[in-house]
């Protein structure tokens, strides 16, 4: 074999792995920026999904002076006003707040990612990546309390300059999630 050949055949399983790998995960083509976050998405499904599932009545004043006309600006205003109240119930206002929110169709995606990401196996339907500043979340499980749990993961991680322990964390986010979803 030459080495033409061989430059061929080489370039030939390099292109082969790309295709592969860019299969395998999730391609999040379309982003929103809204206030505080900026929302990547793969598909106009996906968000129709997660503004379907993400129902905040009890915080429909909150909504009543946005003017949103496209399910991009409803998902961006609803995630603005989650982000609002979980830093007024936490009392933690963070200085320019900005985080990333990737939408993933199914829980087992989610649980893939963290398993990539971390190593480890579980059952989670969203989770936030603090080193990546990043909230990934099933959009065919979203709702109010999981996204307000995890948002006040993010809010605690922006204004807290020590982190708490996982297990203080962890009420911290319960209690953001029971007082804004009840």
């Amino acid at each position: 074999m030459n080495t033409n050949t061989k430059t061929v055949n080489s370039y030939a399983v390099t292109l082969a792995i790309l295709i592969i790998v860019s299969w395998a995960h999730p391609c999040h083509a379309e982003e929103i920026r809204s206030r505080f976050t900026t929302i990547d998405f793969g598909d106009e499904i996906t968000l129709q999904e997660l503004n379907r599932n993400l129902l905040i009545d009890n915080l429909e004043y909150m909504l009543k002076n946005k003017t949103s006309l496209t399910i991009s600006e409803e998902v961006a205003d609803k995630l603005d006003v989650i982000v609002e109240k979980v830093e007024e119930v936490l009392e933690m206002f963070p200085e320019n707040l900005q985080f990333k929110v990737v939408l993933l169709p199914t829980s087992l995606d989610v649980q893939n990612l963290h398993r990539e990401k971390y190593g480890r196996k579980v059952p989670y339907i969203a989770f936030y990546a603090p080193r990546d500043n990043t909230v990934y979340i099933s959009t065919q499980d979203a709702s109010l309390a999981v996204i307000t749990h995890e948002i006040a993961h993010v809010v605690l991680t922006h204004y807290l300059e020590v982190s708490p322990s996982s297990k203080i964390h962890e009420v911290l986010a319960q209690y953001a999630e029971q007082h804004i979803v009840q």
